[in-house]
């Protein structure tokens, strides 16, 4: 592994897969049990990461059938197979995560929502801050809540980002490589 390569820090939802585990769990969980909706209004009132837990301590999404980046992912394998380290670092819930992580082998860590701490945007980049420090890693995301995660990493990969996403993330750090 070269020292050029810093930890890559990869983002679930509209990332690594193209969709978001929260709500292909929730639609599944009313399909199975409809009376789930009438508990929707209480586990929202509780705050994103308290809904997301919800849904997830009653579904938990299939990882092996999951809709993958599969030019995404084969980057991803190819990278860990040359040693880079790969952390999953995700809003979706660590239950939904961790199904991800479970399934495809790849991480060294996941750090994602735990019911009280919704882990996108600024708390995203502050954990990353606390655990890897200021540059020390690169993240791969899609969303222009990940501004604030780019602006504090050494590097980005952009998946299916539109043009404007692509030019304000390069005017916060270098763009190491596009989906």
């Amino acid at each position: 592994m070269d020292a050029a390569s810093p930890p890559l820090c990869v983002d679930l939802d509209g990332t690594l897969i193209a969709s978001d585990t929260t709500v292909m769990a929730f639609k599944k969980l009313l399909k199975r049990n409809p009376f789930a909706a009438l508990m929707a209004p209480l586990w929202i009132a509780g705050g994103k990461a308290a809904f997301k837990a919800a849904v997830a301590r009653h579904m938990i999404v299939d990882a092996s059938r999951l809709p993958y980046n599969k030019p995404f992912l084969e980057f991803l394998r190819a990278e860990h197979a040359r040693g880079r380290t790969l952390y999953l670092v995700t809003g979706s819930d660590i239950h939904q995560a961790q199904a991800v992580a479970d399934q495809l082998g790849i991480f060294r860590d996941v750090w994602a929502s735990d019911g009280r701490v919704n882990v996108t945007g600024k708390r995203k980049a502050k954990l990353l801050l606390e655990h890897l420090g200021e540059r020390k890693f690169s993240y791969a995301g899609d969303h222009r809540r990940d501004l604030r995660v780019w602006a504090i990493s050494a590097s980005a990969i952009l998946v299916n980002a539109p043009k404007w996403l692509r030019d304000a993330a390069a005017k916060l750090t270098t763009i190491e490589r596009e989906f």
